[in-house]
């Protein structure tokens, strides 16, 4: 039996929100690969603007009660249908703003094809809001298989109508349709899959007013943090065109593929398991495991993508596409910085500190916007450059403020943590010293060749450095991985 202290997790559940998750991942990465080959680098940029606004409006549709379920002590038939009106309207409400603005915008030299685009997506906004809670409900519970459910199936209408629709000629409108189907898709499945755990019996909302207030604190930090991730796309749109959009935004899916997959784990694993080990013996010991996580597993990939971006870039794409890879390499290292920086602030959600989380969102967006404002002068490549500088510096921000919120070094975890850390620094050093060695005395191999040389010498180093630096833990770190695997393969 586990200690009243240490809250179960399923290995099934685990297995799920660790693993299965990269399946839904390789779906919309292989439909992102796919779209350059229908696209020209205009058309992209003309697709995503108006996604971009949508989504951003959609943080302020949900007004943070997704989280807010997760954190609340109990859900209540009145509470919940509470939450549903309070949800519906808003939604409906932000819909008509986006017809009203796309209207407008018709009366906007330049502007007609955004304006009919944002109308298009406004019927999407309504209904992926209304799909919210139920998906959030599972996260609550933490049903990962139902969630792993939702999420395939909704990629899945996503990819196909996406590119069915690119291939056949519709444009910008392939974007429209296919993040329609998918809101659709998730509304139904989640429906489905939470029916057992939607509230019945008494209604009493008391919680409703305390509910509120935390998820205007939780909506303001949403949108923080999205403005923070976005608005380098939306200015590069605005300020350097939508070819410049295009070619940015096929930089950022390639950089971002790991970081897609961090966001899901920490919003439907991390966030909900430590926000119960808070509960339970507070959340320091759980951080440090996932940060030392990120450390040996997370950053490294990040470092090859940004030193093999331009193998990478002319083996995958047509050639209009390869002015990317430069745009990669900064993008890459600077998903990196976010994927730290995310799990910092969901640490802080976990433990309730809303207000150092909003702090964080408030100087994450001062970063990026004074950054944008010095570079967008001097071109695309050196705005991808500013972005990374303003990622790196909120890491950092965003690390000290979790250490001095969760006490950390009374963990024994930290000399483990130090020790990864050296153990990534040690072979971060050798694999760029030999990539950049290996791409100017190679530079007439073929571009796959290349990559493929890259790869295999970061995983050789990789295993030096860690047998060098963290050896004792990496031997138990395969010793534990080895009696996990065994023990789910047995009869």
């Amino acid at each position: 039996m586990p200690e009243a202290s240490d809250p179960p997790v399923r290995s099934r559940g685990l297995r799920f929100a660790l693993l299965a998750h990269p399946s839904v991942q390789a779906v919309r990465f292989a439909t992102k690969l796919a779209l350059p080959w229908f696209f020209t680098t205009q058309e992209y940029g003309e697709a995503i603007l108006p996604s971009l606004i949508v989504f951003g409006l959609q943080h302020v549709a949900v007004f943070g009660l997704d989280e807010a379920l997760v954190s609340a002590r109990g859900i209540d038939a009145g509470l919940w249908q509470r939450m549903r009106r309070f949800q519906d309207r808003l939604g409906f409400a932000l819909a008509l703003l986006l017809v009203v603005a796309g209207f407008a915008l018709q009366g906007v030299a330049g502007q007609e094809l955004l304006g009919k685009l944002l109308m298009g997506l406004a019927p999407m906004l309504v209904v992926a809001n209304r799909a919210t809670l139920p998906t959030w409900l599972l996260v609550r519970e933490r049903r990962f298989f139902d969630l792993f459910c939702v999420d395939l199936g909704s990629v899945l209408a996503f990819a196909l109508v996406t590119v069915v629709a690119a291939s056949a000629g519709f444009g910008a409108w392939s974007l429209v349709a296919g993040w329609s189907a998918n809101a659709v898709a998730a509304l139904l499945l989640s429906s489905w899959r939470s029916r057992d755990l939607v509230p019945r019996g008494p209604a009493d909302a008391a919680d409703w007013p305390g509910l509120r207030r935390t998820g205007g604190h939780l909506t303001t930090a949403a949108v923080l943090g999205y403005v923070g991730e976005r608005v380098d796309s939306a200015a590069t749109g605005f300020v350097l065109g939508r070819g410049a959009l295009g070619l940015f935004e096929n930089a950022q899916n390639l950089s971002g593929v790991l970081l897609g997959w961090g966001q899901s784990v920490a919003d439907r694993y991390l966030f909900p398991t430590l926000a119960a080990h808070e509960r339970a013996e507070g959340s320091g010991r759980g951080y440090l495991r996932a940060l030392r996580t990120t450390i040996l597993y997370v950053l490294p990939p990040h470092a090859v993508l940004a030193l093999a971006s331009d193998p990478i870039v002319r083996t995958v794409f047509p050639s209009s596409w390869h002015a990317s890879g430069p745009l990669l390499r900064c993008l890459a290292l600077a998903a990196a910085a976010r994927c730290v920086d995310l799990l910092a602030v969901t640490a802080l959600k976990a433990t309730g500190a809303g207000r150092a989380v909003v702090r964080l969102g408030w100087m994450r967006l001062a970063l990026v916007v004074l950054a944008l404002a010095i570079a967008l002068p001097h071109g695309l490549e050196i705005v991808v450059v500013a972005v990374l500088a303003s990622r790196v510096v909120a890491a950092a921000l965003a690390l000290a403020t979790t250490s001095r919120h969760l006490d950390l070094a009374e963990h024994r975890g930290a000399e483990r943590l130090g020790r990864a850390g050296l153990a990534f620094a040690a072979w971060a050093i050798a694999i760029a010293s030999l990539a950049l060695w290996l791409q100017s005395s190679c530079a007439d191999w073929p571009p796959i060749a290349l990559l493929f040389v890259i790869g295999i010498v970061a995983a050789g180093l990789w295993v030096l450095a860690r047998l060098a630096f963290d050896g004792q833990h990496a031997r138990a770190d395969l010793a534990l991985a080895r009696s996990r695997f065994e023990r789910g393969t047995a009869p």
